[in-house]
């Protein structure tokens, strides 16, 4: 099936971390992706760490492809309760904290260099969060749900001032991970014991893809997603997987070729308590 995909050239390696930005999507709410629970108590969180790999297709440059490999690291922290207004009613409202790191090892840290360092501070209303891949509308009708909605939020880049998000919708992928939501997720196999750096967690892995097409382009990005109830917001560890084809808006659909690949890897190596905002605000 052909969907409405991301239009425009091939992404230059130079600009593949600069050049994120926040995808808003028009249909309901989310539960899924990084977010499948909230934890009980405020101030906690999960530090998780692994690998960001891009490969660069190029098969007319005499020096081949191109794999750049960073560091990445991703907390992710509950930081505040609140009530606020979400589709006409006053409810309870949790404020979450993301916080992405990618670059080169240095020193126990990780140099992410200028504008590498992000920061988003999103207040999402707690009835949302259900874990679920549908959200029900009436008795017998439900619909897929592919992303977070919030009531505000605010974002920060490397030393820039904090901003406000002008959205009512927060989009993980790929501002904060290549995770997204699928609609075709599913259970594989029976639990297994994971054994990670924050320890030893009982986990189910889910496996997901989605296609997105236009005439130029196809992008499929498919994830094995560990999750564990032990673990704050539910997700222990995940491999998730972005290959972009292209072709000449004429030729048939059999003259995709592979031009880039992003892959990243992440496990939890710290659960987290005590933590209070680094993005202050007014």
């Amino acid at each position: 099936m052909r969907t409405q995909s991301l239009v425009g050239r091939r992404q230059f390696v130079g600009r593949a971390l600069l050049g994120l930005c926040l995808l808003v999507v028009g249909r309901s709410a989310s539960a899924q992706g990084l977010l499948w629970t909230l934890p009980q108590e405020d101030g906690v969180g999960v530090r998780y760490e692994g690998k960001y790999r891009q490969l660069v297709k190029r098969p007319n440059n005499v020096t081949g492809d191109t794999t750049i490999e960073w560091t990445r690291r991703l907390k992710i922290t509950s930081v505040g309760k609140e009530e606020a207004e979400f589709r006409g009613k006053t409810q309870p409202c949790r404020w979450i904290e993301f916080k992405v790191q990618t670059g080169k090892p240095k020193e126990g840290d990780i140099d992410a260099g200028p504008g590498a360092v992000r920061i988003y501070k999103v207040l999402i209303p707690e009835s949302v969060i259900r874990g679920q891949l549908t959200e029900p509308l009436a008795a017998d009708r439900d619909v897929y749900i592919s992303y977070i909605p919030i009531v505000k939020g605010f974002r920060k880049i490397g030393d820039e001032e904090a901003t406000a998000i002008d959205t009512p919708v927060f989009q993980v992928r790929p501002v904060i991970s290549q995770l997204q939501h699928y609609r075709n997720l599913k259970e594989d196999g029976p639990p297994t014991e994971l054994q990670l750096p924050a320890g030893n967690f009982t986990s189910q892995l889910y496996k997901g893809s989605t296609v997105s097409e236009s005439p130029i382009q196809r992008s499929t990005n498919s994830a094995e997603i560990y999750r564990s109830e032990a673990i704050p917001f539910g997700v222990a560890k995940w491999t998730a997987k972005t290959v972009t084809e292209e072709k000449p808006s004429t030729a048939p659909r059999n003259e995709f070729v592979v031009t880039n690949e992003i892959t990243e890897e992440m496990a939890a190596f710290e659960v987290l308590s005590g933590q209070e905002s680094e993005l202050v605000t007014n």
